[in-house]
């Protein structure tokens, strides 16, 4: 009788530790990881929130929000063409990499011949429709050379999003993190040289370039990871691979076409406004601020939702390394809100003396930052398990169309205060979709 008892006793004390020393070891890799994809989002986000202020201080904040109105659209059309490429590769590549070796191989050249098509089709998109979203959408015909001129930007963003997206999945965060890097300084060079010769024009004009150069530099690192990898594109059996793209990419990009015309929208709605452009302004300004306190829950998520999608198939390792991503990133994003607003003032002063008043509609938008983040967390679950059309219907539709419902409302009286406090509402819902769904019974049990 006691030896029939005692090996369970035993097999329950290794159980227990084994998850002791799985949970140090998700720490240990997840500090590492977590330290080299800060250095790529701060490189990435940080060149953006750089260049915004070198343009916005050598231009003015009239002209600015003509830039800003600008990227927004490039920003749009570049999110909808990217056809959540980057995150489908992230979340295939990171689990067939330790299963499914050439079947890894055709979901990576289904994923690279999809960016670059999809890349193109955008960058046309954008050369078409300048005129008409120059003059109908933001009153300024005379804007639409300027946004021909910025089209290169959208298709390098979309290949440079599919290529981070392959070396996130394979876990390569030191090349991710270096290649950023270089590309990010690229982008601050060419910002300050085409703000300084040309102004607006030349600001817009280096968009393309520096985002050449970033996806050159990341594609080197792609590149020589897939060699070490032993990965090969093969074209022979993609078709069978397409199911990814109806499963998983497809959902993911009609949440873009979703959300991001919302977001563009609400821009048109706020530069048609009293003090349009100023108002556009002082909404990037703060926008760009609340960014910096989302730099460590992004960076989180991202360095997390490939070691979930690594362990799927250990329900209990699962759990433990889904738990402990949602505690990291809903606590950074406390610490990063509050010390992003303590230094609101500052930071907004970067932009320009103007920009100080601005402080009301950053505490806002921060305020959105941990609701935000709680979701970003929860939502891995929901990716892992494939729920991407759920989360469509059920989270992204109903979020974006509160944003859009309270912006209308608010915009005329509130100008980018009522933006702001729109995407907070938004924010709320966001998290309480995303719990909803996330706790109902899969179709798709996580295999045990």
């Amino acid at each position: 009788m006691q030896t029939g008892s005692s090996p369970s006793t035993h097999d329950g004390g290794n159980d227990s530790g084994r998850l002791s020393r799985r949970r140090g070891e998700h720490v240990v890799r997840l500090i590492r990881a977590s330290c080299w994809n800060l250095i790529s989002t701060v490189a990435a986000q940080g060149s953006t929130f750089a260049a915004n202020v070198i343009i916005a201080r050598l231009s003015g904040k009239d002209a600015f929000g003509e830039y800003a109105a600008l990227y927004s659209n490039f920003a749009l059309v570049a999110a909808v063409a990217h056809l959540a490429l980057g995150y489908t590769t992230t979340r295939y590549v990171s689990e067939l990499r330790a299963t499914d070796r050439e079947r890894l191989s055709r979901v990576v050249t289904l994923c690279a011949i999809a960016s670059v098509a999809s890349a193109l089709i955008g960058t046309i998109i954008v050369l078409a429709t300048a005129t008409c979203v120059a003059g109908r959408v933001y009153g300024a015909p005379g804007l639409a050379d300027v946004l021909r001129m910025g089209s290169p930007f959208v298709f390098f963003s979309v290949v440079s999003g599919f290529l981070s997206g392959l070396l996130a999945g394979l876990e390569r965060w030191r090349s991710l993190a270096i290649s950023s890097t270089i590309g990010a300084i690229a982008q601050i060079l060419t910002c300050i040289f085409g703000t300084l010769w040309w102004g607006i024009d030349g600001a817009v004009a280096a968009l393309g370039i520096g985002a050449l150069l970033r996806t050159s530099f990341v594609g080197i690192g792609a590149l020589r990871a897939m060699r070490a990898e032993g990965i090969s594109l093969e074209i022979s059996g993609i078709r069978a691979e397409r199911v990814i793209l109806a499963r998983f990419a497809l959902p993911a990009a009609a949440a873009g076409f979703v959300s991001m015309p919302v977001s563009f929208a609400i821009n048109a709605m706020l530069v048609r406004s009293a003090d349009g452009f100023v108002q556009m302004a002082s909404l990037a300004a703060t926008m760009g601020i609340r960014q910096l306190a989302m730099f460590v829950p992004v960076v989180v998520n991202n360095v997390g939702l490939p070691a979930l999608n690594r362990v799927r198939a250990n329900r209990a390792e699962y759990r433990l390394v889904h738990r402990h991503n949602i505690w990291c990133i809903v606590s950074s994003a406390v610490g990063c809100a509050l010390v992003v607003g303590l230094l609101g003032r500052t930071l907004l002063a970067l932009f320009g003396q103007n920009f100080t008043y601005d402080t009301v509609t950053l505490w806002i938008l921060l305020a959105s930052v941990v609701p935000e983040s709680l979701g970003i967390g929860v939502y891995q679950h929901v990716q892992a398990r494939d729920r991407m059309w759920e989360s469509l219907f059920f989270i992204n539709v109903p979020r974006e169309l509160v944003y859009l419902g309270v912006s209308i409302a608010l915009i005329p009286s509130y100008g980018s205060q009522g933006v702001a406090m729109a995407y907070g509402v938004a924010s709320l819902l966001g998290v309480a979709l995303t719990l909803a769904v996330a706790s109902i019974k899969p179709q798709l049990v996580v295999p045990v």
